[in-house]
């Protein structure tokens, strides 16, 4: 192994994408698992922190969105990469963006009642 040059050393867009990804998929269904037992307990303040972890995720999905062409130019004249597959990996994402800001934009749509407490922010009716 010879010495590593700092090029070498440097992390790039596909670096960038995959990390803030793990964070994102791993966030998500954290978040969701929370939300599924905020509601079989009937827990406001659960309510409000798996909501946070969802809004984090939703957060740190803009860079991963934007990280991936970048990424794409990187990895693209590797051997076994195929554009088939990269072609595929985006519509997903594109999909998984429409699918996870649904919530939101419903929200949204009926204007619901947001209200700050000591304990932090909670939606209601």
């Amino acid at each position: 192994m010879g010495a590593s040059t700092t090029a070498d050393r440097q992390m790039n867009a596909a670096h960038v994408h995959l990390m803030l990804n793990h964070f994102s998929i791993i966030g998500s269904i954290f978040g969701l698992v929370l939300l599924a037992v905020a509601m079989v307990r009937n827990s406001r303040e659960l309510t409000t922190v798996s909501f946070a972890c969802l809004a984090s995720v939703a957060i740190i999905s803009i860079p991963v969105y934007f990280t991936g062409p970048p990424a794409e130019e990187a990895i693209k004249h590797l051997v076994g990469i195929s554009e088939e597959v990269v072609e595929r990996h985006e519509e997903a994402a594109q999909f998984a963006c429409r699918r996870f800001s649904q919530p939101a934009r419903t929200a949204s749509n009926n204007r619901a009642d947001v209200r700050s407490t000591t304990t932090g922010v909670y939606i209601t009716d």
